[in-house]
């Protein structure tokens, strides 16, 4: 394993959500692509975690356009990565329609 490697899964497990995200992306054929709104969504989760942390109630709305990466960032990867961290957390994920909370 190069210590690059080495160095993602440190961050990963250290508490860096952007660095749990990409080490766990999950589609070797799609490569982990982010923009600036990617960058901004896990900025906003990681204010909301540290606010959730210090007591204050939490809620985020994350509006953007469709195949921009909600599901993944946020469906697929939020409830591991809090788990992870704090296994004791009750998480519940919630979409308008079953069909995509089956698939996650």
């Amino acid at each position: 394993m190069a210590p690059r490697d080495i160095l993602q899964i440190g961050a990963a497990r250290q508490g860096c959500y952007w660095s749990f995200v990409r080490h766990c992306w999950r589609s070797p054929l799609a490569p982990f692509v982010s923009g600036r709104h990617t960058r901004r969504i896990v900025e906003v989760i990681e204010r909301a975690r540290e606010a959730f942390y210090a007591g204050r109630s939490t809620y985020v709305i994350v509006i953007v356009p469709f195949r921009h990466g909600k599901t993944d960032l946020i469906g697929r990867y939020l409830a591991p990565f809090l788990l992870g961290h704090d296994p004791n957390l009750e998480v519940m994920y919630a979409t308008y329609g079953d069909t995509l909370s089956k698939q996650i």
